[in-house]
């Protein structure tokens, strides 16, 4: 709970990231170019709306900035938000939306398997 509102699995997400590890791989004729990279997300609580009056939309807006190790260039800059639902018990999901053309843009619904987990890849980050 932050602000009054309940940001679900949200709310461990809310504050300062930062990961030093990454390593972006790209696929060149002669092989493969390997660039380590670190980054940096910032998460905020931007409260909660509801939608279509039926369900209640909490708000984590984020900034990913993502720099390169070698000359300390910027080559991914995102932001966007995650919206955690609450309403109807079939209408508890998780989507992200960034506009951002290099991360695919748009809506992206994460939806936890039966019994399963999510795990993500990539750079480790710490608060």
């Amino acid at each position: 709970m932050a602000d009054g509102v309940d940001y679900g699995p949200l709310a461990g997400l809310i504050g300062t990231w930062k990961g030093d590890q990454g390593m972006d791989l790209s696929p060149e004729p002669d092989g493969t170019e390997e660039n380590p990279y670190y980054e940096t997300i910032e998460f905020e609580a931007a409260g909660d709306v509801t939608d279509a009056e039926q369900q209640s939309l909490a708000i984590v807006r984020y900034h990913q900035v993502v720099t390169r190790k070698s000359n300390d260039e910027v080559f991914h800059d995102e932001v966007g938000y995650w919206a955690m639902g609450f309403g109807r018990p079939a209408d508890h999901a998780l989507a992200r939306h960034s506009p951002s053309r290099h991360a695919g843009g748009g809506w992206k619904l994460h939806r936890r398997p039966e019994g399963g987990s999510r795990r993500a890849r990539g750079a480790r980050c710490r608060r």
